[in-house]
């Protein structure tokens, strides 16, 4: 919200959670992009300031990311919002590969921006096991 407005407010008017596009990113810390991708440069740049300075400095790639392609989003349909989040975007990504180490430095995260993200995790773990605990009992009966 503080670091993207325009990609956030979309999101909200769409309905669309991060967890949906965030997490396959998160998870492989943009590997799960692979099958999408040809030109490697941007993912090498990701990883070498995941291993230089962290989750911070990979979560300020995320945004230094989404800043890039918040125009592609704005205004369009749900439909079209999603397609475009889950795998267009990828070609977005690493059509023109950024220099994600000189822009990490211009992005300030603070320790509340930490907690914030940290709950919300948590949040979203606890809603996954209870739809999968949901699910495992409605497979029993």
């Amino acid at each position: 919200e503080q670091h993207l407005p325009q990609f956030n407010s979309c999101l909200l008017k769409l309905k669309i959670n991060l967890e949906f596009f965030v997490s396959p990113m998160l998870l492989t810390i943009f590997t799960s992009s692979l099958q999408y991708i040809q030109n490697y440069k941007l993912l090498l740049n990701i990883f070498d300031v995941f291993f230089s300075h962290g989750w911070i400095g990979f979560l300020k790639c995320i945004l230094i990311l989404f800043k890039s392609i918040e125009k592609n989003i704005v205004d369009k349909s749900y439909d079209r919002c999603l397609e475009y989040l889950n795998k267009d975007i990828y070609e977005d990504f690493f059509k023109n590969p950024l220099d994600l180490k000189k822009g990490i430095e211009s992005i300030k995260i603070s320790k509340l921006d930490i907690e914030i993200l940290e709950w919300e995790f948590n949040e979203s773990r606890l809603l996954v096991e209870k739809y999968w605990n949901e699910y495992y009992e409605q497979k029993k009966c």
